[in-house]
């Protein structure tokens, strides 16, 4: 990789509070607020990784950048007409192919009636319980619902012109390999037009997929080591939000340990992963990322995933997956015993996973608050989640804590 040289303010030793809560401050605001735009593929996405990647290159480590193809997407006006006259408003769904299409509007509000339904040439509206679980994307490699399958295969063999999903929880559909056109609909305004049903509908949506390239980050140190430690956070976010705590702070974290563990000479070889698409239908980085390294559960002593850390509420949370003792007894004391620190549950929805499912021990660290209310938190995925919910101080500490951690770990192996 060919970086250019960031003259960096504070001096590659400066690993103190002050010069820590200047970084963190320095790189929240160019992930969240400089650059506006990190989804997978975009000139932002683009802009954060290369700043990443000259951030470790001016730290001292070997940094490498794997490149791969991605669809990216733009949004457009849509909306839906009824007999030319009544128009309704609705959005299109994120990754949609664009349409503009005439037909009759169906109404389903479950499997059975999508199947049962004259949807040939139709504009098929979901509505009712169908349309209150999000739906995962149909290629997505980590998780898969039977249930869930069987609806987007009614949807695609339907032979309908156009997707039309009326919900409180939107987007039903985000998915750039789903074969037709979609929109999102409030749940009052797809009761005002399934009053329709029927009549001849129009749909236009001017939104596109673009194709793009994407890249992780991977920064090495002490390479020649036969075990690693990979230290991971997704660098992505969601189109168009800031994405402070999924995952500005995750990849700040990221930059704070390079710096923290510049000068790490100990058993194992460190690599720190800024990985590309957790929040993409495709995870397009990560598989990536597995495909060159089918043999991550026999090299790789440890994984540990930084994603949501921050939060200004409650404490940091270090969730523990099949370490073994005496990694399990060294985290115990030096991370979750630490004063604003916590053990935390188990939970699958981030990089961590990945590993875990390949046989590797793995910790993730998170903001307990949101990981107790994971479920229903509007946080994350939306425009507040900007830079000013952050309390720098829980990287700071957590960065000290995971770099003696780590160190720690390393003694116990020599």
């Amino acid at each position: 990789m060919t970086a250019s040289v960031i003259e960096h303010p504070y001096g590659t030793a400066a690993l103190n509070r002050t010069a820590m809560l200047k970084d963190i401050d320095l790189h929240l605001r160019h992930l969240t607020i400089e650059i506006a735009d990190r989804s997978v593929g975009s000139a932002g996405n683009q802009a954060a990784t290369d700043y990443v990647g000259d951030m470790f290159w001016n730290l001292g480590w070997t940094v490498s950048a794997q490149e791969f193809e991605v669809v990216d997407w733009e949004d457009g006006d849509a909306s839906v007409t009824v007999d030319g006259q009544s128009r309704f408003k609705c959005s299109a769904s994120p990754y949609a192919e664009g349409c503009d299409v005439k037909g009759s509007l169906v109404v389903a509000s479950s499997l059975e009636e999508i199947r049962r339904a004259s949807t040939q040439g139709a504009l098929l509206l979901l509505t009712g319980k169908i349309t209150q679980t999000p739906l995962m994307p149909k290629n997505f490699p980590f998780y898969s619902d039977d249930a869930q399958q069987a609806i987007i295969a009614a949807l695609e063999a339907s032979g309908a012109l156009a997707i039309l999903c009326a919900t409180a929880h939107p987007p039903m559909i985000e998915d750039g390999d789903f074969g037709l056109p979609t929109v999102c609909l409030t749940e009052d305004v797809g009761h005002a037009l399934a009053a329709h049903d029927g009549r001849e509908a129009r749909l236009v949506s001017k939104c596109r997929r673009l194709p793009s390239m994407a890249k992780n980050i991977i920064a090495r140190i002490n390479g020649t080591a036969s075990s690693r430690i990979v230290i991971t956070a997704h660098i992505d976010a969601k189109k168009d939000v800031p994405g402070a705590l999924d995952n500005g702070t995750g990849v700040t974290m990221l930059l704070l340990l390079a710096r923290a563990l510049a000068a790490y000479d100990g058993p194992f070889a460190i690599e720190l992963v800024a990985l590309n698409g957790e929040d993409h239908y495709a995870v397009p980085g990560q598989l990536a990322y597995l495909s060159a390294n089918p043999d991550i559960g026999a090299t790789c002593a440890l994984n540990i995933n930084i994603d949501g850390i921050g939060y200004h509420e409650g404490q940091t949370a270090y969730s523990f997956f099949e370490l073994p003792p005496d990694f399990q007894e060294t985290a115990a004391a030096l991370l979750t015993l630490q004063p604003n620190a916590c053990p935390g549950m188990e939970w699958f929805q981030g990089d961590h996973a990945m590993f875990v499912q390949a046989g590797c021990p793995a910790i993730a660290v998170t903001s307990n608050w949101l990981l107790e209310n994971i479920a229903t938190q509007k946080i994350t995925h939306s425009k507040a989640d900007h830079m000013d919910l952050v309390d720098p101080e829980r990287l700071f500490e957590s960065a000290l804590a995971l770099k003696h951690f780590i160190e720690a770990i390393g003694q116990t192996r020599l």
